[in-house]
């Protein structure tokens, strides 16, 4: 189903980029880069069409990808903005003398849970494990059709 959505959306993207091409004035009217231009469309179109699976599946991982990639970031700002808000909120409370806070143990509990090898310490090792076990959540279960996943993700996460 997903696949057959896919190619009709090349193929309508096939089908405007035509009309487009068709509604330009001739290219004897055009200058040279322009005529350079319309060769290269054409080509392309000529790509979309022997090549249309390829290009449609990596696309739809792209897609995927970018769109995880966006809700991500959006999501992990909310959460710094919460643990920065709760942070400022409990260090304001212990300066006017409300409240206590025992970092040292808060930071002890969190390196604890977080420290894979048991030595105490967060370093290279645990952050990537951290980071392989985040890459396996997203990859799993994901059909060969979304192989474009992990550079959508990519390029979500560097440029939007």
């Amino acid at each position: 189903m997903t696949e057959q959505l896919a190619k009709e959306v090349v193929q309508n993207l096939t089908n405007t980029i035509e009309e487009v091409i068709q509604d330009e004035p001739s290219p004897s009217s055009q200058a040279p880069q322009a005529q350079k231009s319309h060769s290269d469309v054409s080509s392309m179109i000529g790509y979309l069409r022997n090549f249309g699976p390829l290009s449609t599946n990596f696309s739809l991982g792209t897609v995927a990808g970018v769109c995880a990639s966006i809700a991500i970031k959006k999501i992990s700002r909310k959460a710094a903005f919460a643990v920065g808000t709760g942070y400022v909120t409990l260090q304001l409370l212990a300066y006017n003398g409300y409240i206590t806070i025992n970092w040292n143990k808060i930071e002890g509990d969190i390196v604890s849970l977080l420290d894979r090898d048991g030595d105490g310490k967060l370093l290279d090792g645990d952050v990537n494990y951290w980071q392989g076990q985040v890459q396996d959540l997203l990859k799993y279960q994901v059909p060969t059709s979304l192989a474009g996943f992990g550079s959508g993700l990519a390029i979500g996460w560097k440029y939007l």
